[in-house]
């Protein structure tokens, strides 16, 4: 999608516009608001919605955090109104030479288009109208979120060294008053896996490369084993021991080396688990579901439930960022 929001709309020289009378326009099953925009690319053809940020929404927050949720939880659609506003506004310009801002999956932000929307997602998008979060410069933070913590956020620079720390994305205990996390109703709040042990090392063996982001064969893998915690209690090393030699996966990245034994071969859940080996199996028993950085919808969702405006969880999640309303 090209995103369209004053000041921070930006333009290419396209091929054709087609800007449909209805304000919508359907590519086989699927439809859009906006008209669509076909972008020469490469020895093809890039078919791009281009549409206002404020329609984008009403197709991304459903797809984000639920569809037909209980008015309990308004509050917490707010605050993932504006989240994902704010992570769109900060999100455009980062394909440097594409015709596009933000992509329609994980990769930035799930966009289901009119089939997605939601009636409640719908008005808290609109009652939230234009507002983001800044930092101290006024700029759109990096508004990054997860489906739950498990009890405690991650610190974006023990998650992802390689980004810029931000003040705003520290880890913060996630829990209640009573010592339960925020999003503990959740049904990924707790989890565990199993593995044959064979079977995890053959995993393992396959799936490294992608881990560690450059190619690397092990060999046979003779064992793994997690050393260290950071500050949220996520698993900070998976060392791998192998035939041609040892390697050592860090942080977030452990998911992508330890795949869920289920159709499609996910990732896992998340990094703040224990492994061991159990009547022959390697077992990781964890809390949460995600990254851990910024805010938890299923944390959101408890607070909100709790009684908590968009503002607390917000400023829960983002500890020194301020909200703002667009001009």
């Amino acid at each position: 999608m090209v995103l369209t929001s004053g000041a921070w709309s930006r333009t290419f020289e396209t091929t054709a516009v087609l800007q449909p009378e209805q304000g919508s326009f359907c590519k086989g099953s699927r439809c859009y608001r906006g008209s669509l925009r076909l972008e020469k690319l490469g020895p093809g053809i890039a078919l791009v919605d281009q549409v206002s940020l404020e329609e984008y929404l009403l197709g991304v927050v459903p797809g984000e955090i639920g569809r037909k949720l209980d008015w309990h939880f308004f509050e917490a659609i707010r605050a993932q109104a504006i989240v994902a506003r704010t992570y769109a506004l900060r999100s455009i310009g980062q394909y440097p030479g594409k015709p596009w801002d933000v992509r329609d999956d994980v990769r930035d932000q799930v966009y289901e288009g009119l089939k997605g929307e939601d009636s409640i997602c719908s008005r808290a998008v609109r009652s939230t109208r234009g507002q983001i979060l800044v930092d101290g410069q006024g700029k759109p933070i990096d508004a990054y979120y997860h489906s739950t913590s498990g009890g405690h956020t991650a610190d974006i620079a023990e998650v992802w060294p390689q980004k810029n720390a931000q003040s705003y994305l520290r880890g913060i205990p996630d829990t209640a008053p009573d010592g339960r996390a925020w999003g503990g109703a959740s049904p990924v709040a707790e989890w565990s896996e199993r593995w044959p042990i064979k079977q995890l090392h053959d995993s393992v063996r396959r799936d490294l490369t992608e881990a560690l982001g450059h190619k690397v064969d092990p060999g046979k893998v003779k064992s793994l084993r997690l050393e260290g915690r950071d500050s949220s209690g996520r698993a900070k090393k998976l060392v791998v021991v192998g035939e041609k030699g040892t390697f050592e996966v860090l942080s977030d990245r452990i998911r992508w080396a330890l795949r869920r034994p289920a159709k499609g071969r996910p990732i896992l859940r998340s990094s703040r688990f224990e492994l061991d080996i159990v009547n022959g199996e390697y077992l990781a028993e964890g809390t949460g579901y995600g990254h851990g950085v910024g805010m938890s919808q299923n944390g959101a969702m408890g607070r909100a439930y709790a009684g908590q405006t968009f503002q607390q969880i917000l400023s829960a999640y983002y500890p020194g960022a301020v909200l703002r309303i667009l001009e």
